[in-house]
């Protein structure tokens, strides 16, 4: 992870960005104690997670932590998604919970291209007619 984290200029041991809102730290115990530590603004905040992002790759948890923190502070990266149309969704188990009298179920996307598609995947569900989406707070993060 610190080798990713150093291949970035504007994020350095000790900075604090103009307009920074976001602490960023690193311990290490081993052999001593050594410390980084610096706060990023807004744009090197969307650098720093793209980084942790690609190191965490394999670990989902990790990974969705780091959006959850990271969309509710605005600083995942913005590339433009991918519009991916070679897709099949299929639901499964649609149904109304009668305790919270929301329908409930699950959504799987199979990639039917034949190559990959890059991470992450956000699926985005619009509501329409007398339907509205529940805590809908109008982010795709």
């Amino acid at each position: 992870m610190i080798d990713s984290v150093a291949t970035l200029p504007d994020v350095t041991d000790g900075n604090v960005d103009t307009g920074g809102a976001l602490s960023f730290a690193l311990l290490n115990t081993a052999g001593g104690t050594k410390v980084f530590e610096t706060v990023v603004n807004t744009a090197n905040g969307q650098a720093l997670f793209g980084k942790l992002l690609q190191v965490f790759g394999p670990n989902a948890t990790a990974r969705n932590a780091l959006r959850d923190f990271g969309c509710g502070l605005g600083v995942l990266p913005h590339s433009a998604p991918a519009n991916v149309t070679s897709t099949m969704m299929t639901t499964n188990g649609l149904r109304l919970d009668r305790v919270s009298n929301q329908y409930v179920g699950k959504v799987r996307v199979t990639n039917t291209s034949g190559s990959a598609i890059s991470a992450p995947v956000v699926l985005t569900m619009r509501a329409n007619g007398d339907m509205s989406v529940a805590e809908a707070n109008g982010r795709a993060c």
